[in-house]
């Protein structure tokens, strides 16, 4: 019988799927994507998309794809999210720093749990060249609000 883990595992590279699909569309594979920026959820870590990772350049090779590798697991994830936003922003600039001519079209964000909540703060904050899209999952919509207004 698979594990508690494995089975929420198998949930989030099904939704991350689902999420990513649209984003990207049907097109040939000489097309250029926008890079795609990957945030896990409340004690989870970049490992969480280890599948999801490698689909994506299969399927659509030459698509930067980078996970925030921050505030992961226990007790890091726990840091408020006043605290958490401005740290993910600074990485999410660093990316586009790295990388000026890959994200001048703009990015996709792709956030579980957590992870979409800060996203949204990050997005709604002073996230440089987002105009694309937030896909979030399993992610509380509500509750950002009263964090975005104290932030």
């Amino acid at each position: 019988m698979p594990s508690a883990l494995s089975l929420s595992c198998l949930i989030l590279i099904v939704s991350c799927v689902k999420a990513i699909k649209p984003l990207i569309g049907n097109h040939s594979q000489s097309v250029k994507y926008k890079p795609v920026l990957l945030m896990h959820g409340i004690d989870g870590t970049c490992k969480d998309f280890e599948h999801v990772i490698p689909w994506l350049q299969k399927s659509h090779p030459g698509t930067l794809t980078y996970c925030i590798p921050k505030f992961e697991g226990t007790p890091m994830s726990w840091i408020a999210l006043p605290l958490q936003i401005p740290s993910i922003i600074k990485n999410i600039t660093n990316y586009i720093a790295q990388n000026p001519a890959d994200f001048e079209d703009g990015y996709h964000l792709v956030c579980h749990s957590q992870g979409g909540l800060i996203c949204r703060g990050s997005t709604t904050s002073s996230l440089p060249h987002f105009d694309d899209s937030l896909k979030r999952f399993s992610s509380e919509r509500r509750e950002m609000d009263k964090i975005i207004h104290v932030y």
